[in-house]
């Protein structure tokens, strides 16, 4: 049967970059009114486990609420910004 169930989908840059922190503060502010209006909310983020935890942890929102592309494979299918590329000096010069 069709239900009136919504989902939000929300894909963030890495786990650990500070505007996701921000946005999915907010997000877990607002997750009461999303639920009161039948919608879900996923999220997918670039990272691992341990970031993964880290950022549920810090920021509210329930582990089972996201989903993890620590490859960001998805991202460049998608053609979506995978947040920014540091790289780092090699320490062997």
């Amino acid at each position: 049967p069709i239900t009136n169930k919504k989902t939000l989908v929300v894909f963030l840059p890495q786990l650990g970059e500070f505007d996701s922190f921000e946005y999915c503060e907010q997000l877990h502010a607002a997750q009461p009114a999303l639920q009161s209006n039948g919608i879900d909310l996923k999220l997918v983020g670039i990272g691992d486990a341990t970031s993964a935890q880290r950022f549920c942890s810090f920021t509210g929102i329930d582990i089972r609420s996201l989903s993890l592309d620590p490859t960001a494979r998805l991202y460049q299918d998608l053609e979506l910004y995978p947040g920014p590329a540091f790289s780092l000096p090699n320490r062997d010069i």
